[in-house]
């Protein structure tokens, strides 16, 4: 078979990538068959140890953790088409990616734009953007109804009638949620205090969540369990668009550079518009500050100041938070502790796949701390950049992100202006991290043209 292209040993990468493939090949096929045991070792450490099951669950159980399988929700249905059995999680565990979202056809691991549509299909309205569920789906379907040779390795599949895959699929995610009661978790919010501030492990979830969920669900409730409650979606399924504005930033610098030197003595913050959107007045001009990056922008540039000087404000948690990690990432563990210990988290192994942190930067004030970790573990473990400074500034801009207000939050004007005094201390203050714009200048002028006073 590679007579004329043999597999060569320089065209491998590194031993860390290509355990990596190893273990996401041997929890997949633990995944598809939970009868049959499992044991993975590697240079006498044994990373996967899973023993024969039951069930499903009790297999994610094992090679994924406790907290993991508690948090799915499981649904089976038989369709037309399809199959079902399907293993998603509540709405208040969720990733930073869809790297744990895992599709297999006829128990054979999968890659599916199509399947991946149907879920954002379902999911895009109830979770906070830049969330997605994790997700285990196991379809079935007649081998006839199914293209397997689109792919070299067979890792992508067309269907016969993608629309009415798709439709039966996010069907029966919709359904998931009405049957199995799928609630958003609601909790205590993290009380700040002054002296000696210490994070406890409460959190709340996304304040829309419970609002757009109940909203489904009544929406689901009127409509009982008739299966043309799906809208038929055209075979080819549309895809989600970024709304984000971009701002490339040269564009950005010539911007900043026109705008004239902030006297904050001249600038009166006269509103706040849709408790996201601060407005301030100064000279002849409007500025519209959103008010969550702006945020992010300061606490990033405060946060990598710190770090950069190797003088992170650090914490103590009064209960240590654990986490469980997954096989894969367990291989990237020293690199993930060593980039995070220089952001202040104080973590350490505490026995199988079990990861406690006992530390956290004076900066995470508030959020949730297990969802702050594992994110910023999934996407080191993750990430195909293994340079560590490019790393380790991708996890202080999410760090920020999580820790800054969010769209919604109500601020006073005092806080509205000392946010606006603080942005204006960043250099460039009207990017973010992320290269999106923080700043939307208006001109009375533009206002006098409206309306037609010009």
């Amino acid at each position: 078979l590679f007579f004329n292209i043999p597999a060569r040993r320089k065209f491998l990468k590194s031993i860390s990538t290509e355990l990596n493939h190893v273990i996401n090949h041997i929890t997949w096929a633990a995944l598809s068959y939970p009868h049959v045991a499992f044991k993975l070792i590697h240079n006498g450490n044994s990373l996967i140890e899973a023993r024969q099951c039951n069930n499903i669950i009790e297999r994610i159980h094992i090679l994924y953790g406790r907290d993991f399988a508690e948090n799915i929700v499981e649904f089976q249905r038989d369709f037309e088409t399809i199959k079902l059995h399907a293993f998603v999680s509540k709405p208040g565990f969720t990733r930073s990616n869809r790297d744990q979202q895992i599709f297999f056809l006829n128990r054979r691991p999968i890659r599916s734009r199509l399947l991946g549509g149907a879920m954002n299909g379902a999911f895009q309205s109830i979770l906070p953007k830049g969330r997605y569920p994790v997700a285990i789906l196991f379809l079935e379907i007649e081998p006839s109804f199914v293209d397997v040779n689109v792919h070299p390795a067979k890792t992508e599949v067309r269907f016969r009638d993608e629309g009415k895959v798709y439709n039966e699929v996010l069907q029966g995610l919709l359904l998931a949620m009405k049957q199995q009661e799928y609630i958003p978790e609601i909790r205590a919010p993290i009380a700040e205090q002054k002296d000696n501030p210490v994070i406890t492990t409460e959190s709340s979830s996304h304040p829309r969540e419970a609002k757009v969920q109940s909203s489904v669900l009544e929406y689901l409730k009127k409509q009982g369990n008739r299966p043309d409650i799906i809208p038929n979606y055209p075979s080819t399924f549309p895809k989600r668009m970024d709304t984000t504005p971009k701002l490339p930033f040269k564009q950005a610098q010539t911007e900043s550079m026109a705008l004239p030197f902030m006297d904050f003595d001249d600038i009166q913050v006269k509103t706040r518009l849709f408790n996201t959107y601060i407005v301030a007045e100064i000279g002849d001009e409007l500025l519209f500050i959103d008010q969550h990056i702006a945020e992010e922008k300061i606490l990033y540039e405060k946060f990598k100041e710190q770090v950069e000087k190797q003088n992170v404000a650090s914490q103590g948690l009064l209960l240590p938070v654990t986490v469980e990690m997954s096989p894969a990432q367990l291989t990237m563990l020293d690199s993930a502790i060593e980039i995070m210990a220089k952001m202040g988290f104080v973590m350490e192994a505490f026995g199988g796949r079990t990861v406690v942190i006992r530390s956290v930067p004076f900066v995470l004030q508030k959020g949730d701390v297990k969802k702050i970790v594992m994110d910023l573990l999934d996407q080191i473990t993750t990430s195909q950049d293994k340079n560590k400074i490019k790393l380790q500034d991708d996890a202080l801009i999410m760090t920020a992100c999580h820790s800054a207000i969010q769209a919604g939050d109500t601020l006073t004007d005092a806080e509205s202006m000392n946010l606006i005094k603080e942005l204006f201390k960043t250099s460039p203050p009207y990017l973010c991290p992320h290269g999106r714009p923080i700043v939307v200048r208006m001109k009375r002028s533009e206002l006098e043209i409206k309306f037609q006073r010009k």
